[in-house]
């Protein structure tokens, strides 16, 4: 559900798309701020002061698309939401994606999933900073230690362990030393 003065930047480089999808996120009490390409999205977003709720943007531009917009808009709004919208997706897209048609129910239940949803995740902006593969893995790699970490010190882990070295101490009490020893 909407929330007055959730801003939304809106890019796509089809003007009547642009259009037809603001009429439909202000009629859904949204606030848009529309770019026509992702050029204009990355002026419009280091200018606007304030916080901007979604990227909304198409993943097919000529100038760049979607989802190396995505990554240089969190590498400076690293807690904005983002939703691609594109009419000839394939593979699996790092981001949530919304297939083309658009209808306005579907396009405003997205919108407003992916507002409410996890921020992105760390990868994703520790990736949009640093835009190497190897950065990517990088970042990966410290997202699962840092998962490691937290499971390692969890109370679940503890027990676990704890039970494990009664199971091996129990065991070694009952192994007999070979002669000569």
């Amino acid at each position: 559900m909407a929330i007055a003065n959730q801003i939304i930047l809106v890019v796509d480089d089809d003007k009547d798309m642009l259009r037809a999808i603001e009429a439909i996120l202000l009629r859904g009490g949204y606030s848009p701020i529309i770019a026509l390409g992702p050029r204009e999205a990355l002026e419009k977003s280091r200018d606007f002061e304030g916080d901007i709720h979604l990227l909304l943007s198409d993943v097919t531009m000529p100038e760049m698309d979607g989802v190396t917009l995505a990554e240089r808009v969190l590498a400076e709004r690293p807690y904005i939401r983002v939703l691609l919208i594109s009419g000839y997706a394939t593979g699996r897209p790092r981001f949530p994606l919304l297939n083309k048609p658009l209808r306005m129910t579907q396009l405003l239940e997205q919108v407003s999933k992916a507002i409410d949803g996890p921020p992105p995740l760390p990868a994703h902006v520790y990736a949009a900073k640093h835009s190497t593969g190897a950065s990517a893995r990088a970042a990966l790699t410290v997202e699962l230690d840092e998962e490691r970490r937290r499971y390692l010190e969890s109370s679940q882990y503890q027990r676990a362990r704890k039970k494990l070295d009664g199971h091996i101490t129990a065991e070694h009490s009952r192994i007999e030393p070979e002669p000569g020893q």
